[in-house]
């Protein structure tokens, strides 16, 4: 989905102060995802700003279009969430799947 809703969605589910840690992973973990003319322009942002950006670019290219599947994502990359996850079934990502993401 490319709704404006579902944009907000994913934007305020990022920005959740108690999920900066699994943000800060994802983006250490995920930035091959980012093309490299876009990460050039990511880096001249503001520190925290960046990290965003380059969230929201990782998450889209792995095919997260709402906020479930944000949800799902972070359990996937949250210490105590991470062996939860791999017993969760599939989430609909409206026209795609994201399967057993601890598995990725």
């Amino acid at each position: 989905c490319c709704c404006s809703y579902c944009h907000l969605q994913i934007a305020q589910r990022l920005a959740e102060p108690h999920l900066y840690g699994a943000l800060c992973l994802l983006v250490d973990e995920g930035g091959f995802l980012i093309e490299p003319k876009a990460a050039a322009l990511i880096e001249k942002l503001p520190a925290v700003e960046g990290k965003m950006v380059a969230a929201e670019s990782i998450v889209r290219a792995l095919g997260v279009t709402d906020g479930p599947a944000v949800d799902a994502l972070i359990d996937a990359l949250s210490a105590d969430g991470g062996a939860g996850a791999a017993s969760r079934e599939t989430t609909s990502l409206s026209g795609g799947e994201l399967v057993a993401l601890v598995q990725v």
